[in-house]
């Protein structure tokens, strides 16, 4: 086998001490027929998390290289942590997960690699499961799909949820050269899909190889309980912002429409359930400038059964 790394492993954890241990015993545990590293990094987390990573770097010291922030970059900007541990990978490609999610498949990365490197082809994503924290299941690709592609505009007519961050492995370069407006994005994982499929789109496989958590204390579907009205706001004009910056360079016209359309959308519905009604009517029509995803009798629907 050669000493070349082949697939960096990016883990990325703050404050996951509940769930980090599973998440590294689920990657250390891969069987591949290549050299592959595990980079962690941990964003200053003040609970065990730390501890944990430098028990796991003790028993796989040739596996295992964590990166220990003194201060905390997602509180700087979102996408720092993330862009920091892409830069340290030294493989060919690189595969992502958060610490509070975790595989399922031994064999995930050297099918993967095996898919990937025998193509032209930048981009690699599985199915997966979304697991609640009562230890409930979802499949995200209930129908099974035959092909082994998806096209950049599927991709983004998917949306960033459509696929777990846990099952994607990446061409490094990518992610090393990231444009200037990512730092501004409102999310990194449906732009690193969007990045990684422009060349040829995605490739495919259809098993389930990862576990994503939904509603965790921290994690991004349980903050967005609790966002207020700004920030919904700005998260939604972010989207507007950098989808225009894509329009035509990246993606179609057609294609950045559509997706700018249904994150107002997204934003809309969020704002009804907190009760942001005034933002809610703002976001629908612009959403409906772009690109019309429900009608008008079905949006006076849902004012008023939020309201009343």
């Amino acid at each position: 086998m050669s000493t070349e790394v082949k697939v960096s492993v990016c883990i990325f954890t703050f404050n996951q001490e509940k769930y980090i241990r599973e998440c590294l015993e689920s990657i250390v545990e891969q069987k591949t027929n290549f050299n592959f590293e595990v980079i962690v990094h941990d964003d200053a987390s003040t609970d065990k998390t730390a501890e944990i990573i430098r028990e796991f770097q003790k028993t796989y010291p040739d596996l295992i290289f964590p990166i220990f922030q003194e201060k905390n970059l997602y509180s700087i900007n979102m996408h720092k942590p993330f862009i920091s541990g892409w830069k340290a990978a030294k493989g060919k490609y690189i595969a992502i997960c958060e610490g509070d999610d975790y595989w399922i498949d031994e064999y995930k990365l050297q099918k993967q690699y095996d898919l990937i490197n025998q193509s032209d082809h930048d981009f690699c994503f599985t199915n997966a499961y979304k697991e609640s924290t009562s230890g409930k299941r979802k499949v995200y690709f209930k129908k099974r799909n035959q092909t082994n592609t998806y096209s950049l505009s599927e991709i983004i007519r998917i949306g960033g949820g459509g696929m777990a961050t846990a099952s994607i492995l990446i061409k490094s370069d990518i992610l090393k050269n990231l444009p200037e407006w990512f730092y501004q994005a409102p999310v990194g994982d449906y732009f690193i899909q969007i990045l990684g499929s422009c060349k040829n789109g995605a490739l495919y496989i259809d098993d389930i190889t990862s576990v994503y958590r939904t509603g965790v204390e921290g994690s991004w579907s349980g903050v967005r309980k609790n966002m207020t009205e700004s920030e919904i706001k700005n998260e939604a004009y972010a989207y507007l912002t950098v989808f225009n910056q894509l329009r035509d360079n990246t993606i179609s016209h057609e294609d950045a429409n559509f997706a700018i359309a249904r994150e107002l959308y997204i934003a809309t519905q969020l704002c009804l359930k907190l009760k942001y009604t005034k933002l809610a009517k703002e976001l629908i029509e612009l959403s409906w400038s772009y690109y019309k995803f429900i009608t008008f009798r079905h949006a006076v629907y849902n004012f008023t059964r939020f309201l009343w």
